[in-house]
């Protein structure tokens, strides 16, 4: 048994790691889109304003540094071209990530835009931001429920043993002596 629990044990510590980088890139698609959105409204272009964003740090920005550098390397732009997708939408697809890859596409079909392409961003980190809240709220309303569980364990039942042992010790002694 230990050594199943020891063969187990590095897949499920790296899936709670996978997990937790999935949650943090998840919380920071609004911060990077009002970033671009606000970077895009200051007349830079979609690419620089996606360059800059990825100076901003965690998990997001790396592969969005990834993106970046991954463009430089093959010659491909870093958003879509006609037919020709972009670097962005290539290193998001390798990721089994619907959220991510649907950022990625927004941002591709924003930076296309040309003159829109700024109030695009804008309504998409709006959208998100909503989105984000939205979740937070939902998540933060089922934590009761979730809670339920783990507080009956670990707070009435010690109680309850507590209230009933002196009880249950001297019957016990009488039952076993008799």
């Amino acid at each position: 048994m230990l050594s199943g629990i020891g063969a187990v044990y590095p897949f499920t510590r790296l899936k709670r790691q996978a997990n937790r980088v999935q949650r943090s890139v998840y919380r920071a698609l609004p911060e990077l889109t009002a970033l671009m959105a606000a970077e895009m409204a200051a007349g830079n272009p979609p690419d620089k304003a996606l360059e800059r964003s990825a100076e901003w740090g965690g998990p997001l920005a790396v592969l969005m540094s990834q993106v970046i550098e991954e463009g430089r390397a093959s010659g491909r732009p870093i958003f879509g071209r006609g037919e020709l997708p972009g670097a962005l939408m290539q290193v998001v697809d390798r990721y089994d990530l619907p959220a991510l890859r649907a950022f990625a596409s927004q941002i591709d079909l924003a930076a296309r835009k040309g003159a829109a392409g700024p109030e695009l961003m804008e309504g998409l980190a709006r959208t998100l931001i909503i989105e984000y809240k939205d979740k937070s709220l939902r998540q933060a309303e089922s934590l009761e429920n979730r809670l339920a569980i783990p507080s009956v364990l670990f707070f009435f039942l010690p109680f309850l043993f507590v209230l009933l042992a002196p009880l249950v010790i001297p019957l016990l002694s009488i039952l076993c002596d008799g």
